[in-house]
């Protein structure tokens, strides 16, 4: 969810508690009816349940900017848009080269047209974390990535869909292609 989303429902729910503890404060309570309770009760109600539906729909919208269609010599990323495959480089690379420089902005690319780009496959990442770590096996103190990597290839000529959990699964679901 965006800074500017949370910064927007907390003022909404600090201003809403605010006005119910004025209302309180003031005695209104006391001559008025309980509707402004039960209003800012469905208020705050409203804040939780559209606090969940941005979430959800920010978790659709980054897991489809991170799928990456692969085809011969191209991939293609609705962010990135048709990339280049880099001659020697593995396969999984280049896909993980796109995943790990994601913006996750707003733009999007058009997909290719086929006498463009004919994809072979998909990589839909569901999950994507890359962080440094000390190598304990080593003296030196060297950091060493640590990949979190989880999703599925997809085969769009037919129905085969196959999960990995690890980079080492998706380089030996990427190989036999």
């Amino acid at each position: 969810m965006k800074k500017s989303n949370i910064v927007v429902l907390t003022i909404a729910a600090v201003v809403s508690v605010f006005l119910l503890g004025l209302w309180f404060f003031l005695g209104f309570n006391q001559i008025d009816s309980p509707l402004d309770l039960v209003v800012s009760v469905i208020w705050w109600v409203a804040i939780v349940v559209s606090v969940l539906a941005i979430g959800k729909v920010e978790s659709n919208r980054r897991e489809k900017i991170r799928s990456v269609y692969v085809g011969d010599g191209h991939l293609f990323n609705s962010e990135s848009g048709l990339v280049a495959a880099t001659p020697g480089m593995p396969l999984m690379d280049s896909v993980q080269n796109i995943v790990e420089n994601l913006d996750y902005g707003f733009e999007m690319q058009d997909f290719p047209e086929k006498s463009e780009f004919i994809p072979r496959l998909l990589v839909r990442t569901t999950q994507y974390k890359s962080q440094k770590q000390e190598d304990s096996s080593q003296s030196h103190g060297r950091l060493q990535d640590q990949v979190t990597w989880e999703g599925e290839v997809l085969f769009p000529n037919s129905s085969r869909a196959r999960k990995f959990t690890s980079p080492e699964e998706l380089q030996s679901l990427l190989s036999i292609v």
